[in-house]
């Protein structure tokens, strides 16, 4: 179970509920792909949360008051400075910590429901978040395997990426 979860628009009358409802046919995808796509997951409301909440995090300013654990150096102007074709990409761990729109997606209990019915879990926690800006034109990711940076028993994590903004099939 997710903690502390604040209140949330991720209900079961959300627009996101029809993803709930199908996660009985996603699950077999998940057991045999390792992975599932489900659009819609968040409602396009938060996504439009979290985007501007992203602006503001990485210009400084936090509405939760505290700021995330790890962030590049604040930028006056956020959107132009890391996203210019060919920048670098930002990365932002636990953003939670200074968004609540953030905060009402990693606190999600819907989601960890979802997650702990994909895999068969009881129960699941967030160790981290993580915001990955990445602007056209950048190199590709690093790969890395999650697990190593955590000391689980068992060595077993789940990752749920989320876009905030539309990707174009390049991209992914």
């Amino acid at each position: 179970m997710i903690r502390r979860p604040p209140r949330s628009t991720l209900s079961s009358s959300s627009a996101a509920s029809d993803v709930y409802k199908r996660q009985g046919v996603a699950r077999p995808d998940y057991e045999r792909d390792g992975l599932v796509c489900l659009e819609q997951l968040v409602p396009g409301e938060l996504v439009a949360r979290m985007n501007a909440s992203l602006e503001q995090v990485l210009r400084g300013e936090f509405d939760t008051g505290t700021p995330p654990d790890k962030m590049p150096k604040p930028m006056r102007d956020a959107r132009c400075s890391p996203y210019q074709r060919g920048g670098r990409v930002v990365q932002v761990i636990n953003i939670w910590k200074a968004s609540t729109a953030f905060q009402e997606l990693v606190h999600s209990a819907r989601i960890g429901q979802l997650i702990g019915s994909l895999t068969g879990w009881a129960g699941v926690r967030v160790a981290q978040d993580q915001v990955w800006a990445k602007p056209p034109g950048s190199g590709p990711p690093v790969f890395h395997r999650a697990s190593t940076y955590f000391d689980f028993d068992p060595d077993v994590v789940v990752k749920l990426w989320v876009t905030i903004e539309n990707l174009d099939e390049p991209a992914l």
